[in-house]
């Protein structure tokens, strides 16, 4: 799943949580703390949003003003990890 939403990233997430929990997919976002905030989130809002859901976030780069971030269901993660990074 990729999301690029401007910053409500963490609405769309909310909205998705009958996926998230039934098909585990992985999810591409990006992290841009000046944008969740238009919005009235953070970073660690949407990172905890994920992890209740049983997903482990790793940043992929730094863009500067945001963060390219995949979050891996944790019981892929050993694997998925291990291949990718």
């Amino acid at each position: 799943m990729k999301i690029d939403a401007e910053g409500a990233e963490l609405l769309i997430l909310r909205s998705a949580q009958q996926v998230l929990a039934r098909d585990r997919p992985y999810i591409m976002y990006e992290e841009c703390e000046e944008r969740y905030q238009l919005f009235g989130h953070t970073v660690t809002d949407v990172r905890a949003f994920l992890q209740q859901f049983g997903y482990t976030v790793q940043p992929i780069d730094n863009c500067g003003s945001y963060n390219n971030a995949i979050a891996v269901p944790e019981e892929q993660e050993a694997d998925f990890f291990d291949k990718s990074f």
